[in-house]
């Protein structure tokens, strides 16, 4: 099953809900977004973009399997950790603390060392402040995922896009036009 792992922060709602006002159709697996949110507002912004989201919307359970088709918001109330056992793809809850909740380093990381067929896997730094998702990204480029960044006029804050081009962890800096259209490209090869 392919997945593609989004990281966002400043700016993210507004970002996330164009996202899945274009996106389509998930045929070939789901789209997991790491957002940092406060907890007491996921809620609220699940039912806000299930509501324009052609894709179904969950926020991630611990031991939940990852379907085809859907669109997954990270728990802001634990960290969230992407696990492989017998090709079972599913979330797991983790107490590991860095900082953020959900950490997307934390998340890519699991992908990184989860997923054997990281070519399945597309990882995406949108707009945010500092570095979060940056050592991940690198992590996933290196096994060979697709790794993409929004450029500057995308994204709200241009800190966590510009670092994961200044290090080279994306191998891509495109508007978010060119990312939703990678993302469905991807998604349904």
């Amino acid at each position: 099953m392919k997945i593609v792992a989004v990281g966002v922060s400043t700016g993210g709602p507004t970002i996330i809900e164009k996202i899945v006002k274009k996106i389509e159709k998930a045929q070939k697996g789901s789209i997991v977004v790491c957002l940092h949110m406060q907890e007491d507002i996921i809620e609220s912004f699940v039912s806000r973009i299930s509501s324009i989201s052609n894709l179904p919307v969950e926020i991630t359970k611990d031991k939940q399997e990852l379907k085809k088709g859907k669109i997954y918001i990270c728990d802001t109330h634990k960290n969230i950790l992407y696990k492989n056992i017998n090709k079972k793809e599913f979330f797991q809850f983790s107490n590991k603390q860095d900082g953020f909740k959900p950490d997307i380093d934390i998340f890519f990381e699991s992908l990184a060392d989860e997923k054997s067929d990281s070519h399945n896997i597309m990882a995406v730094i949108l707009s945010g402040i500092g570095e979060d998702g940056v050592k991940g990204l690198m992590s996933l480029r290196e096994k060979g995922a697709v790794t993409l960044a929004s450029d500057k006029d995308s994204s709200i804050v241009y800190g966590m896009p510009k670092r994961a081009k200044e290090i080279g962890a994306a191998a891509k800096v495109l508007s978010l036009d060119e990312i939703i259209k990678e993302m469905e490209l991807f998604i349904n090869e």
